[in-house]
């Protein structure tokens, strides 16, 4: 079928009926135990071994999408997977990009699931349990997590983390933190790690967000849209709640506490 294979039992297994067809191999091991690798490129020493699933794939690098545990199901088609260990027994990594040494490796505990996902930087979301259709981009960003629809940016940045739905950027951001829907923008190591003292920090599904900056300027108008009125002077609210009517401005200086100052035209 227009296969090409070159080295010591590189293409082992690529057998008659198999899907094979323009698919170029070479390296001791390449493309061993792979039963569909159509259309793909396997270059490095074991580089897809036990891959099972390669097609339309182009997977670079020593030991690149290996599958140390030869598991029936291996997916990686669709893939570019380039550096030595790069998708190491990443289980699901179908439509994945995975580009630097041991980017999206997972040898731990060989089902972590990939798909989608885009993970560049030495290491980056290796050893984590899944990063689905997650943008992960720094040194080690990502590593050591459980983070799917993610987007990490910046060297470590959701290092050690769990939950998804997040966005971190900046070196270390979010490192550590383990909860959901939140965003987290920050580089200085006093306030970084807590998350909720980053210069940005948010909550997608509470639709909260907040500045840990000591001053915010705007160049023009800040736009309160909607009109709101307190029900009385004890109405529920936290300290620094700002709300205005036609006819007055309204704070909340203490916790269920409004004053509020009359306003007219001139």
């Amino acid at each position: 079928n227009e296969a090409i294979t070159i080295g010591y039992e590189c293409g082992y297994d690529l057998t008659a009926g198999r899907s094979i067809a323009q698919m170029i191999a070479m390296g001791r091991h390449a493309a061993y135990g792979v039963v569909a690798g159509g259309n793909a490129i396997i270059v490095g020493h074991a580089a897809s071994q036990y891959g099972k699933q390669s097609s339309s794939s182009v997977i670079l690098g020593a030991y690149a999408s290996r599958n140390p545990n030869t598991r029936a199901t291996f997916n990686a088609y669709s893939a570019v997977i380039i550096g030595m260990n790069a998708g190491l027994n990443a289980f699901a990594s179908q439509t994945s990009v995975m580009i630097g040494e041991s980017a999206g490796s997972n040898s731990t505990n060989g089902t972590c699931d990939s798909i989608g996902s885009v993970l560049v930087g030495w290491s980056a979301a290796s050893a984590s349990l899944n990063h689905r259709e997650s943008v992960i981009l720094g040194n080690q960003a990502g590593q050591s997590c459980s983070s799917n629809y993610s987007v990490y940016v910046g060297a470590y940045a959701g290092q050690n983390t769990s939950g998804s739905y997040n966005v971190f950027l900046g070196y270390e951001a979010g490192k550590s933190l383990n909860q959901a829907n939140t965003l987290v923008i920050e580089t200085n190591a006093t306030y970084r790690a807590a998350g909720v003292n980053a210069l940005v920090y948010g909550e997608f599904n509470n639709r909260l967000l907040r500045f840990g900056a000591n001053t915010v300027k705007f160049q023009k108008d800040i736009i309160l849209e909607d009109d709101q009125t307190p029900a009385s002077a004890s109405d529920t609210g936290t300290t620094g709640m700002i709300r205005w009517d036609a006819n007055y401005i309204y704070v909340c200086v203490a916790t269920n506490t409004w004053k509020r100052a009359a306003i007219a035209t001139w």
